[in-house]
């Protein structure tokens, strides 16, 4: 089957967080195709919900910094919601 290109100005991207692992601090990279109330969300391997925000935003691309230095050594998720669409990847954190 054939999937449909999209282009990322008309949908939800999350990228990549860097550095990955990250030491003390990561950068964490999305975009969102318009104006809109986002949620953040970092958590452990089981679920629990280790930091949460909630920003307004306009489109485009946006960074967001955050502070591992009170995480431990281990694997979490972070993700993003926007207009109903969840996408989440995974990190590391080794210090």
């Amino acid at each position: 089957t054939i999937e449909p290109v999209i282009p990322t100005n008309f949908r939800l991207v999350l990228g990549q967080n860097y550095p990955n692992p990250a030491k003390t601090f990561t950068k964490i990279p999305f975009s969102i195709p318009r104006d809109g109330n986002v949620k953040f969300q970092i958590t452990d391997v089981y679920g629990q919900i280790i930091y949460q925000e909630e920003l307004t935003l306009k489109k485009g691309e946006h960074i967001i910094d955050f502070d591992t230095q009170n995480l431990e050594n281990a694997i979490y998720f972070y993700s993003i919601e926007y207009n109903k669409s969840k996408l989440s990847k995974k990190m590391c954190v080794q210090k």
